[in-house]
């Protein structure tokens, strides 16, 4: 099955991926080529096409014209789940823990906002240190620590977040009808039946912080400033138009059923 078939530009580069699940139906390949073709399109519209390879479990991506070819390798692995949720500030945290501090005394290089959304911000072997104490400290009811993509400068930001209702997350992936990009601002649609629940969160904790998670990284954490009521939320950052439109494509596509590893590229 091919996607996104171009009609006259010269071929620049050529990748083949390949399941990890060496039992992958042939359904859930031909899903993951959908998703994939459906990200590329967000990226670069009409300029790749997609097959699967008949009786294998992989897929050939050729990319035409001219590509950001480190973005697509991203791209091809990302498993692309995305998540809202509230966070914890820094006072919050310290409520929680008790006051024992040291899990704060571990993030040296801290660099927390002023309201005190991130937790703190590390640095090199900072991170596994403190990463591993995450792992071994006693459990924080009703608290999930998740770390921030590294920031360009080798800082990665600890969030605590909240977890809310029975998901614990407020909006999750299912719940996103489509995605898109402009002037590096990500814009996300959600699907009807979550409308009217979404804007009762946002109405309801004002003023609080809504951390945007892509597989199990904070990508953004932008402050509740009023009810969001219409169904469509714009995320804005310090994004290149590159990475938004990235931030983009791996939300728009849906979630790869499987995970791949790139076993040629030319």
């Amino acid at each position: 099955m091919a996607f996104s078939v171009v009609r006259e530009d010269t071929a620049s580069h050529t990748i083949l991926i390949q399941s990890s699940d060496k039992n992958i139906p042939v359904s859930a390949l031909s899903q993951s080529a959908g998703i994939i073709a459906k990200r590329l399109n967000v990226l670069n519209a009409g300029k790749s096409e997609v097959k699967t390879i008949e009786g294998s479990r992989e897929i050939k991506i050729t990319l035409f014209g001219t590509w950001d070819l480190p973005a697509v390798i991203r791209l091809l692995e990302h498993k692309g789940r995305i998540e809202f949720y509230l966070a914890y500030n820094r006072d919050e945290l310290a409520k929680l823990l008790k006051n024992d501090n040291h899990l704060f005394s571990l993030l040296k290089h801290t660099n927390p906002d002023n309201d005190g959304s991130k937790i703190g911000c590390v640095q090199g072997p900072d991170i596994s240190m403190a990463d591993n104490y995450l792992k071994t400290m006693p459990q924080v009811p009703g608290c999930k620590f998740l770390w921030s993509q590294d920031d360009g400068n080798k800082n990665e930001c600890l969030y605590a977040l909240k977890m809310y209702g029975e998901k614990g997350s407020v909006i999750t992936s299912g719940n996103i009808d489509a995605a898109s990009y402009v002037d590096g601002r990500i814009k996300i649609i959600l699907k009807p039946d979550v409308v009217r629940s979404f804007a009762d969160v946002t109405k309801q904790h004002l003023n609080s912080v809504l951390a945007i998670v892509l597989d199990e990284k904070v990508i953004s954490a932008p402050r509740i400033m009023s009810e969001i009521d219409s169904g469509s939320i714009e995320i804005t950052g310090d994004y290149t138009e590159n990475e938004a439109a990235y931030i983009a494509a791996v939300i728009n596509g849906g979630i790869l059923p499987v995970n791949f590893k790139i076993v040629h590229q030319n």
